[in-house]
């Protein structure tokens, strides 16, 4: 563990630890990735539905990585639409389906 400072011309001082280790990929940018598109989906009922829905607040590659089962999704669903998400009970279902 090594321990980072920085101080500031306000007097404030902030102390962080970081872990030893090797770094060399935080060089690489998000931008460096390749983004997910809607074509990574599989075709089929709800697609359409989850892009819209969900890519208005999250990125495709966020909802594509999330491996979770149906009651998990019908969760993270609710809550969504809880927080603001536009979404039909009748889209709601092909989302998790």
């Amino acid at each position: 563990m090594a321990w980072r400072f920085r101080s500031f011309d306000s007097g404030l001082i902030v102390v962080w630890s970081v872990p030893l280790g090797n770094y060399d990929d935080l060089g690489q940018s998000v931008a460096d990735t390749p983004a997910l598109t809607p074509a990574t989906l599989p075709d089929g009922p709800g697609k359409t539905e989850a892009i819209t829905a969900c890519s208005n607040c999250q990125a495709l590659a966020t909802v594509t990585s999330m491996r979770l089962s149906k009651d998990a999704w019908t969760d993270v669903v609710n809550i969504m639409a809880s927080r603001g998400m536009q979404v039909t009970d009748a889209n709601k279902a092909l989302i998790i389906n």
